[in-house]
């Protein structure tokens, strides 16, 4: 029998706390210094948002690709390390909580 639009809502509403409350205690163990962790629950919102550009930039990179296997990481001239890390913007300072740049 097919979910109608609550149930689906309901469905999805669960998912999405129970996949955000990962991210949440991953990013509890986070410490910039041995005394302090990042609170992941203030962090969570930029968290969900880094990651999903993350996602959607390896998906289409890999669709780029069109099924070849992806050159080797090292010299590649296609992605490198570099590419993949978030640019800072704004001077440090942001309208949302962030983890921290090593994060």
């Amino acid at each position: 029998m097919p979910l109608d639009d609550t149930q689906r809502e309901d469905r999805d509403f669960k998912h999405l706390k129970a996949s955000s409350q990962q991210l949440v205690a991953q990013y509890d163990t986070y410490k910039p210094f041995p005394d302090l962790a990042v609170k992941g629950q203030q962090t969570l919102g930029e968290n969900i948002a880094d990651l999903a550009g993350l996602t959607a930039s390896y998906d289409a990179y890999h669709r780029a690709s069109r099924g070849k296997p992806a050159p080797p990481w090292t010299g590649s001239p296609a992605i490198s390390n570099s590419s993949l890390v978030m640019p800072r913007t704004g001077g440090g300072r942001h309208a949302t909580p962030h983890s921290g740049n090593e994060f």
